[in-house]
């Protein structure tokens, strides 16, 4: 098996969850290696913009 990523971007949680959910229900989620999560919050003039991105690792 090798391993492949998934990288997944987005500004709303719940569209990021929304797109992670369809990619994980089309694979084989027992060969998941592992998930990393991070976001950014960058100020710009007083508001506040957030970016949300996940990597998914698995094995295919």
């Amino acid at each position: 098996m090798r391993t492949q990523v998934k990288i997944f971007e987005n500004a709303s949680t719940l569209e990021l969850e929304k797109e992670m959910n369809e990619f994980l229900n089309g694979i084989n989620t027992v060969n998941v290696v592992d998930i990393k999560y991070s976001q950014v919050a960058v100020s710009n003039g007083g508001y506040v913009i957030n970016h949300f991105s996940a990597m998914v690792m698995y094995a295919k």
